[in-house]
């Protein structure tokens, strides 16, 4: 299983401990690898019309709940941008999409650079 097929997945139920270990050993990579992976292509897919917001948020709580909290920065920051969407009380005029798309941009162009 393929690190978009395990998005896709994720989007619907609940991450598999089991198809993540398949997916690293399959590409060899480590899991720190594949949380980076995994939030990259989502944040991508995010900006690219690819995921809903709410398929992003629930794969990248899929991600987060996961691996119990232990992701990288990069997996931690790209699910911080769709919690900041789920929960903005001080700006409730705006719509989850509205909040976490300019995070998400700013953060894939702070991460290219």
């Amino acid at each position: 299983m393929s690190i978009d097929d395990i998005i896709l997945k994720t989007t619907k139920a609940r991450l598999s401990q089991a198809d993540v270990e398949a997916c690293c050993q399959q590409e060899q990579i480590s899991s720190e690898a594949f949380c980076y992976e995994f939030a990259r292509r989502v944040a991508i897919g995010y900006i690219s019309q690819c995921f809903s917001f709410a398929d992003a948020a629930t794969a990248m709580n899929g991600l987060w709940f996961g691996f119990n909290f232990q992701v990288p920065k990069f997996a931690e920051s790209v699910f911080m941008c769709f919690d900041a969407g789920d929960c903005h009380p001080k700006t409730p005029h705006l719509t989850s999409d509205e909040v976490s798309r300019p995070l998400v941009e700013s953060l894939l162009h702070e991460s290219a650079a």
